[in-house]
């Protein structure tokens, strides 16, 4: 019985040492990004960061439409980013003099587009209006319009008086217009998921009558019956 036990124990030792299999595959690094979007304005930040998840002492190497940009470091920085560096990136990892090289890692795909500008509209029917008539106006991006909320501004500084917003800001109502509501409007976009503001829309001049306008108005009608 002891014998047998010696034997197991032997072959559990000679087992424990046998050669381990070998990689037969290259390993696939992880790239990722911040922000993690695939569409970016100008002048925003871009960070990639590569990582291999066995071994060390890893080179990295990143390509950008299929053509290497850079190696070394296991990050790349994009700052203040314009339209020309967009395009398909991917990273690689090698090491001891790049005998070694791992697969490329999954294509990330960046737009980066200009801030776009909001247009402003008039939703009512006359930007010349007699006091207690209703105003509406509108501000809006053409594409992604969800994306961003609106800051409106009067005669060049920010206005909330004496008005009414829906949701993000989008559309200004003015209920029962006085003279206080007179000027020039104009708005501007902020972006809700990152700190990207727009330029200002064009202006929009809003007029209100005032009682003297009014009467003569009303003695204009009576000559003419």
């Amino acid at each position: 019985m002891n014998s047998l036990k010696l034997f197991l124990l032997l072959l559990i030792v000679c087992l424990d040492k046998s050669p381990k299999p070998l990689m037969t595959q290259h390993p696939k690094p992880l790239m990722t990004q911040q922000p993690d979007v695939g569409l970016v304005y100008t002048g925003e930040s871009v960070t990639y960061e590569c990582k291999v998840d066995v071994s060390s002492g890893w080179k990295y190497h990143w390509f950008k439409d299929g053509s290497e940009i850079l190696n070394g470091s296991s990050q790349f920085f994009i700052h203040n980013a314009a339209v020309t560096e967009s395009g398909r990136y991917r990273c690689m990892a090698s090491r001891n003099q790049a005998k070694y090289k791992t697969e490329q890692s999954d294509e990330r795909v960046l737009t980066i587009s200009v801030i776009p500008v909001p247009s402003l509209e008039n939703v009512s029917n006359w930007l010349d209006v007699f006091p207690t008539e209703d105003v509406k106006l509108s501000c809006g991006m053409t594409t992604n319009r969800t994306h961003w909320k609106y800051t409106w501004y009067k005669d060049g500084k920010e206005f909330n008086n004496d008005v009414s917003f829906d949701l993000d800001r989008t559309n200004l109502s003015i209920s029962h217009a006085s003279h206080s509501h007179r000027g020039r409007y104009s708005c501007m976009g902020k972006l809700k998921a990152r700190p990207v503001s727009s330029s200002f829309s064009s202006e929009l001049t809003l007029k209100v009558y005032g009682e003297i306008h009014c009467l003569l108005f009303k003695n204009s009608l009576k000559k003419d019956i």
